[in-house]
Parts: structure tokens; sequence; C-alpha cells
């Protein structure tokens, strides 16, 4: 099974992308418009990226999909409310103390994520 993760905040993209090259399917939502259209024109053709322009909690209302992580880039904490709809239920719950503090395995300094552990 793949991972599926979903990127909350990611605005131009840049951790989105390493996760996609590393194999990992990530959904990138980001509420700025902006930010959007910048990481679509950056990244067009990434394989496994997605980029969507929606508010986080209005996505996840309309998205039947679990994702399997969560990633802050914005480096703000993970609600339970938003970690709740978003995580499958066969991961643990994240937690907002990991949200905020846990440094990813994944991508150098910087970078932080919100890993179901």
């Amino acid at each position: 099974m793949r991972l599926h993760d979903i990127d909350l905040g990611p605005a131009e993209g840049e951790n989105a992308v390493f996760l996609a090259t590393q194999g990992v399917e990530v959904t990138a939502v980001d509420f700025s418009a902006v930010q959007i259209t910048r990481a679509r024109r950056f990244w067009t053709g990434t394989p496994r990226l997605t980029f969507v322009h929606a508010e986080a909690c209005t996505f996840l209302d309309k998205d039947t999909r679990q994702f399997e992580a969560i990633t802050p880039t914005s480096c703000s904490p993970v609600s339970p409310h938003v970690s709740h709809r978003a995580v499958s239920s066969a991961s643990p719950t994240v937690s907002r103390s990991s949200a905020s503090t846990e440094p990813s395995r994944w991508a150098g300094s910087g970078w932080r994520a919100a890993r179901a552990s």
C-alpha cells in the first residue's frame, strides 16, 4: 500500500514535491489561490502530486479518502478536528505536540511532519 499524505498549507509546494518524489501520494491543500497557482506552475507534471485550492475542513468534509499522514507545512498544529477526519482509522491519532515539534524523517531542516505514530 502506498502512503497517502495530505499537506495542509503547502505554499509553493517544496515539501509536497519532496514527498511525491520519494513515492508518497500527496494531496496539497491551501486556502490561498495565489500559492496554489504558483505551486501548480512550478511543479506541473510531478507524479503523485495534486494541488487543491480549498479550506482544509471544507475539503475534508467533501473528500472521502483517508490519509496515512498529515503534513502541516505551515508549521501550525493540526487540530484534533482536522486529524480525526483526515487520518485513516487504521492509523493512530496525530497529536498536537507531534504536529508542532517532531522533525520529519523525510526532508531537510525546517520541515515538520505530523506523522501518525
